[in-house]
C-alpha cells in the first residue's frame, strides 16, 4: 500500500512592499529637505581681523535680572524718558536684558515704550552655542 500524504502547506513569504514604499518616501524626503553647498573652486580662508568693540547701533536701555531698569545714570521710569529724549527721529532703541530677566518683566518694558511713543525696539540677544 502506498500511502500518499497530502502537500505540505506552502509558507508564504511577508509582503515587503510596504517596508519599500517607506523607505522611497524617506529617501525622497531627505533629499527634497537637504540643503546642498556647492563646494568654493579654489581653497579659502576667511581673512581675520583684531578684535574691535561694536558700536551700539542706537540708544541702550538696561534690564537687569531683578526688573531694574536704566538708562545712562536714569533709573527706574526716568530710564524711559531719557531713552525717549536721546533717540534721534525715527531711531530705534535697543534693549539689553539680563537672561533671567522674566518674560513679562520685558513685555512691561515693551509696553513702556510703546505708550511713550516708540512702537517697536530692538533686543540684543548672545549668539552661539547654548551653556
Amino acid at each position: 500500500m502506498i500511502d500518499i500524504a497530502p502537500p505540505r502547506p506552502r509558507r508564504r513569504s511577508e509582503n515587503i512592499t510596504p517596508m519599500i514604499n517607506v523607505v522611497f518616501l524617506l529617501l525622497i524626503f531627505f533629499l527634497m529637505s537637504a540643503t546642498l553647498v556647492t563646494p568654493t573652486p579654489v581653497p579659502l580662508s576667511a581673512p581675520q581681523a583684531p578684535e574691535a568693540p561694536r558700536a551700539d547701533p542706537a540708544p541702550v536701555l538696561h534690564l537687569g535680572a531683578g526688573g531694574d531698569v536704566a538708562f545712562g545714570q536714569a533709573r527706574g521710569a526716568a530710564a524711559y524718558d531719557a531713552l525717549i529724549a536721546a533717540l534721534q527721529d525715527g531711531e530705534t532703541p535697543m534693549i539689553r536684558a539680563d537672561r533671567n530677566l522674566p518674560g513679562a518683566a520685558l513685555a512691561d518694558a515693551l509696553a513702556a515704550l510703546a505708550a511713550r511713543g516708540t512702537p517697536r525696539a530692538m533686543v540684543a540677544i548672545e549668539t552661539g552655542r547654548a551653556p
